[in-house]
């Protein structure tokens, strides 16, 4: 996995190091208040969603691709980079069967996490399509309903003019009852 570039402190981090950096470190206001100024959610081959995935925070994931993040074009940047790894299949003719080797244990080690990252980000898009989807569209639908309603008095208050606001008045003098002496 490629790494983000680090803040060098020449300049202040801008939103994607912040997200980047509230992703390893669990840091959860640092991730909301940062995912929002992002503008790409998939830059970097999908470098955020890769990153929550290799943490396995479910819950950053469910806000990335709430937020637009998207799990095809991730997993398909890891299979892209996942076939660069040098490797080959040699016969085994003691098991008979084929074995995978690579050149050497980093190779095999980067082959192992992309494959991890690639198996966690399956199951949670499994999970989220069943799952968390038809929830976020109804939170959805119901934002829009709410929006529809707030527009609908708004176009009532321009046409009709703001409702004037009642002040109770006193009941006439004839209705009052007399004073106890």
């Amino acid at each position: 996995m490629t790494q983000w570039p680090p803040h060098t402190g020449d300049t202040p981090p801008n939103p994607a190091d912040t997200l980047f950096v509230a992703i390893r470190g669990d840091a959860h206001d640092a991730f909301y208040a940062s995912i929002k100024q992002v503008k790409d959610l998939n830059q970097g081959g999908g470098l955020f969603l890769r990153t929550a995935a290799l943490m396995r925070n479910k819950l950053f994931m469910k806000e990335l691709v709430s937020h637009g993040a998207d799990i095809p074009y991730t997993l398909d940047a890891i299979n892209r980079e996942m076939s660069q790894i040098p490797r080959r299949r040699v016969y085994d003719d003691y098991d008979d069967d084929y074995s995978i080797h690579y050149n050497n244990r980093d190779d095999e080690k980067r082959y192992r996490d992309l494959s991890n990252i690639t198996d966690t980000l399956q199951q949670f898009q499994k999970y989220y399509t069943e799952h968390l989807a038809p929830i976020e569209i109804v939170k959805n639908q119901l934002r829009i309903l709410d929006e529809i309603e707030q527009l609908k008095r708004d176009i009532a208050e321009l046409r009709d003019g703001k409702p004037l606001t009642k002040i109770a008045l006193p009941p006439p003098a004839n209705l009052r009852k007399p004073p106890k002496p």
